[in-house]
């Protein structure tokens, strides 16, 4: 079974939440709130990046509004959900006509994270 995961952006750092797996049981773990930046859950629903269950080239998790590159390719692309085809694609930066249907063979085609629009919004342009 996939694992359930999702990130959000909160003050400057990613907290990762979901159904997650500890001591052989499923567990729900929650975003931690603080009095530095309380979020709604609207806010938190809005902020969220899911995991699409595929690993980069390097065994990195891709999740939501990750960017990427192909080996061999220089154009960037970005992870987003397409709502027609209800699944992931990557949307090249530079063309967004452009999309891939990544499947689990991710890692064997030679996608690499190479960051992701909160961190790095600079590599959108």
């Amino acid at each position: 079974m996939r694992e359930i995961k999702f990130r959000a952006w909160v003050s400057g750092r990613f907290h990762y939440w979901g159904f997650i797996e500890k001591d052989g049981h499923l567990c729900f773990a929650g975003i931690t709130q603080s009095n530095k930046e309380p979020l709604t859950l609207e806010e938190v629903k809005n902020r969220s990046q899911q995991f699409t269950g595929l690993l980069d080239r390097t065994g990195k998790e891709i999740y939501e509004g990750d960017i990427l590159v192909e080996t061999g390719y220089p154009t960037p692309a970005r992870c987003i959900w397409f709502e027609e085809g209800a699944g992931f694609v990557f949307q090249s930066i530079k063309n967004p006509d452009d999309v891939w249907c990544p499947n689990s063979d991710a890692t064997g085609r030679g996608f690499e994270v190479i960051g992701n629009i909160h961190k790095n919004p600079e590599l959108l342009k």
